[in-house]
């Protein structure tokens, strides 16, 4: 039978082994950090109550860069106000100039060449979520409205996102609660958050 002491001597040893194998993992994960400089630090700026920063990743295709939400910035689309926008930041020496991406260039739809509106993007926020995975980039705008049509006509909240694939050259809307009843929106509700995880891991 092992005495106390010595049971306690062996605990001991293969704690400060465990320490030592979890310090020096760590350390090769840090790595691959980056290195930010406190003392010369690049500024962003965007527009003055856009929201700028309100959501923020890294967009590493190529050169490191920054993607930054604005969800409150105006997009010169007519008559759409304050509908969100997402900058495109290239950090480097010298550089603190952003450009918009163009997720969105469609016009507000409307039913059946009529002018009621069938979608309302003033206000919903596009830019308040930007995800990036290798070449693809995800923003979401999750106070996107639609109008239904098939029941009793509603506008009812159900948010859209935009997913730009292979560095800018292409751009795909996804929608999944828009449709044109109340029953169908209220169930695709549940699935907008498993779509946007499912995106960002299936695309490079």
């Amino acid at each position: 039978c092992e005495s106390f002491p010595r049971k306690r001597e062996r605990e001991r040893k293969a704690g400060t082994m465990l320490r030592r194998a979890l310090l020096f993992l760590f350390s090769g994960l840090c790595a691959w950090g980056f290195n930010l400089d406190s003392k010369a630090p690049t500024v962003f700026v965007g527009p003055p109550g856009s929201f700028f920063g309100f959501s923020v990743d890294f967009y590493l295709p190529e050169e490191q860069s920054i993607l930054v939400g604005a969800p409150k910035a105006e997009t010169g689309q007519s008559e759409i106000r304050q509908g969100g926008a997402v900058f495109y930041c290239p950090w480097h020496l010298g550089n603190n100039r952003c450009t918009t991406i163009e997720f969105d260039r469609s016009r507000l739809e409307e039913i059946n060449g009529t002018l009621k509106q069938m979608e309302f993007k003033s206000l919903q926020w596009f830019g308040a979520t930007v995800r990036s995975h290798g070449k693809s980039i995800l923003a979401c705008a999750p106070l996107y409205s639609w109008r239904t049509t098939k029941d009793e006509p509603q506008r009812e909240v159900v948010g859209t996102c935009y997913l730009s694939i292979n560095n800018f050259t292409k751009f795909v809307e996804y929608a999944p609660c828009r449709s044109g009843n109340m029953r169908s929106m209220r169930e695709g509700i549940d699935n907008e958050n498993i779509l946007n995880n499912f995106i960002l891991q299936n695309n490079e």
